[in-house]
């Protein structure tokens, strides 16, 4: 499917490293998917810097180069880093990039982003903009991030890099990323976490309560049709229906033949289809509760069985076929 470099989570990451995976890439005719190195608005190493390394590589080696969660890492700098991406792609430059409905992201407090001796300053944060997903606490101190840190490496932790539900300028610079011309709508998500911080790994439904997560796990793409559609306008249903479908699959469908029949509706396309009422579609998770269902949606199919019918879910319907990328040398 593509080459997913995870350059945040390996700091050392130099240019010549990253040039061979690109020139590989290109190769086999296949992405790259990057989470970029620095999460800063500092220089010298900024999100800034790293965007502009990714637009040389995809230039210089003609490699399609997906940025991850535009919205996440580009921090308060996305109107330049969105520009650049737009001039980049104006160029004929192989640049894609996706972003989730939320000014919050999270990950492993051990991460070099959460590093605690200059975070405030590289995200242009407060400690109370970090908050444990285990104990939805929020951190008061660089003392309790350092020892965080050393007790927990792995605690998951959400960053509000902005704050877009009580902010008019916070929600403005969201709009950027997540209304970027040809990008995705995606989610981010990662697993549940149980009270005492494993992963959730059954298929009990309805899910438990008590469980732990970013709310984007359960509510990104009802939140993006209550919020940019319904409610703000910003965008209309279709423009909005395709940045959350189709959107993605043209960003794969190169290396992956069978995204060709997704995100479309038309003869020989896979009956993947959503039936959600316009004016009742929403999000229902939160960052107290990130595990509650999302409200609206009346039917799901997918390969032309139904999942959800009459918002009923079959929890025994398992339709769905794994998608298989096709490297050619």
């Amino acid at each position: 499917m593509g080459i997913g470099v995870p350059w945040g989570y390996a700091p050392g990451t130099g240019t010549k490293e990253l040039l061979g995976i690109w020139k590989l890439a290109k190769k086999y005719n296949v992405p790259t998917y990057t989470h970029i190195q620095n999460l800063s608005m500092l220089e010298p190493n900024s999100g800034t810097k790293n965007i502009i390394e990714m637009i040389g590589l995809a230039a210089a080696t003609g490699a399609k180069t997906h940025i991850c969660h535009l919205n996440s890492v580009s921090l308060r700098d996305i109107p330049l880093i969105s520009n650049l991406v737009k001039t980049a792609q104006s160029s004929g430059i192989p640049i894609t990039t996706e972003a989730y409905a939320y000014g919050a992201g999270n990950g492993p407090i051990g991460a070099h982003e959460f590093d605690p001796t200059d975070v405030r300053e590289r995200l242009h944060i407060d400690w109370s903009d970090l908050t444990a997903i285990k104990t939805m606490k929020n951190f008061e101190s660089k003392e309790e991030v350092v020892n965080a840190r050393k007790e927990d490496p792995n605690l998951s932790t959400i960053i509000h890099y902005l704050r877009e539900d009580e902010n008019t300028h916070d929600a403005s610079l969201l709009d950027m990323s997540v209304l970027l011309p040809g990008g995705a709508i995606v989610t981010d998500g990662l697993p549940y976490i149980t009270s005492d911080g494993k992963f959730f790994n059954t298929d009990e439904w309805p899910l438990p309560e008590g469980l732990s997560n970013h709310p984007r796990a359960a509510g990104n793409y009802c939140r993006f049709l209550r919020k940019w559609v319904r409610e703000r306008g910003v965008i209309s249903w279709m423009a909005a229906i395709r940045q959350a479908s189709l959107n993605a699959a043209l960003i794969l469908e190169d290396s992956i033949p069978e995204m060709k029949r997704k995100g479309r509706l038309q003869v020989g396309a896979d009956a993947d289809i959503l039936v959600f009422d316009p004016n009742t579609v929403s999000e229902q998770a939160d960052f107290r509760n990130p595990a509650r269902l999302s409200t609206g949606m009346h039917h799901v199919l997918v390969n032309g069985k139904f999942l959800i019918r009459d918002e009923e879910l079959d929890t025994n319907a398992l339709p769905g076929k794994p998608i298989r990328g096709k490297i050619t040398a």
